[in-house]
């Protein structure tokens, strides 16, 4: 049976992966994608769980396929969906910086894997494709333009300056509708998107202060994170968000 939800989308890919398999051997290029696929699967399995989502499809469902993760919040409860959404994105940025694979490539000297998001909000269409009952599989397909918009949001995040979490045009204007999160973003910027025919609006992520980032991380990753991100701000070239979430914990804003 279809049946039409509005969603909150979050993409997350690596964004230099490209780059990095040009100057890691075949074996540490496997090992940033095992470690990248665990990074996001403790992340998003451990926040829908500690938060209350169903998932299977019933309000939540996610994906992690090679270096990219995929999360779809449909609770009915769009701002709760907002804020989960961008708890996972800062919790994605902390943990696969604490990750085991960067943590040794940073000590070295080297480049560190990086990860872009998106995040955008709109009509999907959830539904059970027959060939997939008939497999024993019942578990709905999600199918919509959002979907395409929120991946091409995602590929914007490259041109980031500070987090590198880009959010769409509708997003941005539910944030701002008294909805009360606790969020910032830089001035809007007109992309045209490929494929798509038209501009469309992004604005970047600056500043978003949640208590719940930290003490709602993965244990595993959880441990040692101040210490990791004391090591990153003194790296000779670290990246903005950093400093800000850094910052942030020093002032005990978490």
């Amino acid at each position: 049976m279809e049946k039409t939800v509005i969603a909150t989308i979050l993409f997350a890919d690596l964004m230099n992966s490209t780059e990095m398999a040009k100057i890691l051997s075949l074996q540490e290029y496997d090992e940033m994608i095992v470690d990248f696929q665990s990074t996001m699967f403790e992340v998003a399995s451990t926040h829908l769980r500690d938060f209350g989502y169903v998932g299977n499809g019933e309000d939540s469902e996610w994906s992690v396929v090679g270096d990219e993760l995929r999360v779809f919040l449909y609770s009915g409860a769009i701002r709760f969906d907002i804020s989960s959404a961008l708890l996972i994105a800062l919790k994605i940025k902390l943990g696969w910086l604490a990750s085991a694979f960067n943590q040794r490539i940073l000590k070295e000297g080297r480049l560190v894997s990086r990860v872009g998001i998106g995040i955008n909000c709109g009509k999907v269409i959830r539904y059970v494709r027959p060939w997939r009952t008939s497999i024993g599989q019942k578990h709905p397909n999600v199918e919509g333009y959002a979907i395409n918009l929120t991946k091409r949001i995602e590929a914007s995040s490259r041109e980031g300056t500070v987090y590198q979490v880009m959010v769409g045009d509708s997003l941005h204007r539910l944030c701002g509708e008294g909805n009360r999160i606790n969020v910032n973003f830089a001035r809007p910027r007109t992309e045209v998107f490929k494929g798509l025919g038209q501009s469309m609006t992004v604005h970047e992520v600056v500043s978003f202060i949640n208590h719940e980032i930290i003490p709602s991380m993965p244990a595993r990753l959880q441990e040692g994170i101040v210490a990791k991100l004391e090591y990153a701000v003194a790296q000779p070239m670290p990246e903005p968000w950093i400093f800000r979430i850094a910052s942030a914990i020093s002032r005990r804003a978490f």
